[in-house]
């Protein structure tokens, strides 16, 4: 996938997850906030032959990436089952986005 491509698939990721916010959907927009990132992580690591969740799996645990950009990717797979995880975050799209920054994807 070229870059531009990779930038439109995140782009609709995200805006399905606003979407699904808007809508009330919070498993929906997680999903869609944890897919943008799993497509970013498989152009960006070795990690492309797993599966998204897992993938940011390994990212959280990667101690070479700052700790805050860890422990989004690690929000990023609490489910919304857990809502009573301190790891559980209300907002996907904003650690989605955090960690895209990170990588300098810029998002319209």
């Amino acid at each position: 996938m070229i870059r531009t491509d990779l930038q439109k698939v995140i782009e609709k990721e995200l805006s399905n997850a606003e979407t699904a916010m808007r809508e009330g959907n919070d498993g929906r927009a997680r999903a869609c906030a944890r897919r943008a990132v799993g497509f970013l992580l498989s152009n960006v690591s070795n990690l492309h032959s797993l599966s998204g969740i897992e993938r940011l799996r390994r990212f959280a645990a990667d101690e070479s990436y700052p700790a805050s950009i860890r422990q989004a990717s690690l929000r990023l797979t609490t489910n919304v089952k857990d809502r009573l995880s301190p790891d559980f975050t209300w907002n996907p799209i904003g650690d989605a986005k955090k960690i895209l920054a990170y990588f300098a994807i810029e998002i319209k």
